[in-house]
């Protein structure tokens, strides 16, 4: 799924801000996940990861 939505990255003047939700559930589907919840939390943990990762590194 992360990699699915790698190109779903919100950016503002800071760079990554999150990723953008509103593809998500259809991104689901097409991909067959069947624990939506699952994996919508999981998603959420990969996120912040990410984030903290990218912002780390531009300061």
């Amino acid at each position: 799924m992360i990699r699915a939505m790698s190109t779903q990255w919100r950016t503002g003047m800071s760079g990554p801000t999150g990723l953008d939700y509103g593809c998500l559930s259809q991104v689901m589907d097409w991909v067959g996940v069947e624990s939506k919840a699952t994996v919508f939390d999981d998603i959420r943990h990969m996120e912040s990861v990410a984030l903290s990762v990218i912002h780390k590194r531009s300061k």
